[in-house]
């Protein structure tokens, strides 16, 4: 192999390790990212979660107390 040659192979190796590094990092900066949008929409729906819980609590207390005052009513009414 020549002087030459040996100059070429050294810097097409050395470009394809930046050119390597580059896509790495670009990568983790992507699943970074896409980390984020996921920890953002598990954040959300558990928000969702939680109002939807508490829409179903307040039903079952509404419920409830009609139903306690039906029962107090027939106690009356007898």
């Amino acid at each position: 192999m020549t002087n030459q040659s040996l100059k070429h192979d050294l810097l097409t190796c050395t470009a394809f390790v930046f050119y390597d590094f580059e896509l790495n990092k670009c990568l983790q900066m992507q699943l970074k990212k896409e980390g984020r949008r996921n920890e953002f929409e598990r954040h959300k729906l558990q928000a969702l979660n939680q109002r939807q819980k508490m829409v179903s609590i307040d039903k079952l207390l509404d419920d409830s107390l009609v139903l306690l005052i039906n029962i107090v009513l027939l106690a009356y009414q007898d």
